[in-house]
């Protein structure tokens, strides 16, 4: 166990004070479920493409996710 300082006020007030950065915090938008219909072969491109970038980064890639990030750029500006 360390010693304690013999002056405990000397001991703190000697310390430099540091700035306090409180993180800033957004809670995450809320989500809603959309269900549509695409042509087969686009569904069976947008597994296919969430399977090899799971697999290539090793991390899970969902289709939603895909389909979100589409998304997200064509409507970045709204």
């Amino acid at each position: 166990m360390k010693d304690s300082p013999k002056d405990v006020d000397t001991y703190l007030s000697s310390a430099e004070a540091r700035p306090v950065h409180k993180p800033t915090y957004s809670p995450p938008e809320p989500r809603v479920q959309k269900n549509f219909r695409v042509r087969k072969s686009i569904a069976d491109e947008l597994m296919r493409e969430a399977m090899e970038e799971s697999i290539r980064t090793g991390v899970r890639v969902t289709q939603e996710s895909i389909v979100e990030m589409m998304l997200e750029d064509r409507y970045k500006d709204t």
